[in-house]
């Protein structure tokens, strides 16, 4: 073993490879003895109680080996990156053959325990096929640690409920068969009685089938004898209705005359109204007009008088800014003031020519 540390290729100088190997060498070496005792010990039943005892000390035995590894690991590779891989390898070389080891011994130490799991395991699958058949749900059930008498009590409970269940069944399906015969017959004899029944009244349907083709052969005289008479009917009173159609006509046509002559009288006076009311508006706005130029020409005679007044005023000089702002302001109203008087001065002048 020690020659698989020495040959690792842990990347690290001969001095440091030789030195790292030589704290992993005693390891190795003790795990050599305990693996070679691994080898030798043979567990085959629940009587090799000395085998199964060395099985955990030799197992106990590699793991204390295997946690002195992982310490010596841990406190190797904290000198440097290179060496922790180096260690690494090297622990993972001894673990890697331990593991597999320890885990046969630990087979080997549980031997009766695995065995007696089995066991269980094999009998729990054995009741639950049993229970099953006879109709239980073993969902819920720890069939594991029941004892054998419970079992028994338990599939001789369920094994009687099942057979009730079946005969309760079996019971139920002779009475279900039993009501289908009864209602069968009873659909039979419901079907005999219809067709009974359905023959007698189609021999009915027949009979007043017969009465009826007679009272329609009175019935098709009688309406032949009243179609010729009421041809007679339709034929005068089609002759009534176009003798009044001819007279209505002649009516309308005289109406239509009439209305055409009080139209044109009522158009020919409407006429007339219209010229006699436009002669009497042109008539008002010629007034209107007139009074309207005599009017104006003292309004326009005033509006002159005011405007001279206003360019006649005379403004003062001041300095301040102030004062300046207001004679602009005094100003740009005169000249506003002004410029309205001489524009209604002018529309006065306008309307007195007009007249």
């Amino acid at each position: 073993m020690t020659k698989e540390i020495q040959k690792y290729e842990s990347g690290l100088s001969d001095d440091k490879h030789n030195a790292l190997a030589k704290s992993f060498n005693p390891f190795a070496e003790e795990m050599t003895g305990l693996i070679k005792t691994a080898g030798t010990i043979e567990v085959t039943d629940a009587n090799d109680i000395d085998a199964m005892k060395l099985a955990r000390k030799t197992r106990l035995e590699l793991r204390r080996v295997r946690v002195d590894v992982e310490k010596s690991r841990k406190s190797l590779k904290e000198s440097a990156l290179r060496e922790g891989k180096a260690i690494d390898g090297m622990a993972n070389i001894i673990k890697f053959m331990i593991v597999p080891v320890e885990e046969a011994l630990q087979a080997k130490e549980d031997f009766v325990r695995i065995a007696e799991k089995r066991r269980i395991a094999a009998m729990v699958d054995n009741r639950t096929a049993e229970l099953e058949a006879v109709g239980m749900d073993c969902t819920h059930l720890d069939l594991g640690a029941m004892s054998d008498a419970a079992y028994a009590t338990l599939y001789a409970t369920a094994k009687a409920g099942n057979d009730a269940r079946i005969k309760a069944e079996k019971e139920e399906a002779d009475r279900i068969e039993a009501d289908r015969i009864a209602t069968e017959k009873a659909d039979a004899d419901q079907r005999k009685k219809d067709a009974a029944e359905r023959k007698q009244i189609e021999s009915d349907n027949a009979k007043l089938r017969k009465e009826a083709e007679e009272r329609e052969k009175v019935l098709a005289a009688e309406r032949k004898k009243e179609a010729a008479a009421q041809a007679v009917k339709d034929k005068k009173a089609a002759a009534e209705r176009k003798k009044l159609e001819a007279a209505q006509a002649a009516t309308e046509k005289k109406l239509a005359a009439e209305r055409a002559t009080a139209k044109n009288l009522a158009d020919d006076a409407a006429k007339a109204e219209q010229d006699r009311k436009d002669s009497e508006a042109q008539k008002l706005a010629d007034e209107k007009a007139a009074e309207q130029a005599r009017l104006a020409a003292p309004d326009a005679d005033k509006l002159r008088a005011l405007d001279q007044s206003i360019c006649q005023l005379a403004i003062p000089s001041v300095s301040g800014e102030v004062a300046r702002d207001a004679i602009t302001d005094v100003r740009s109203g005169m000249n506003e003031a002004v410029k309205a008087i001489r524009e209604a001065i002018n529309e006065l002048d306008n309307k007195k020519g007009g007249k």
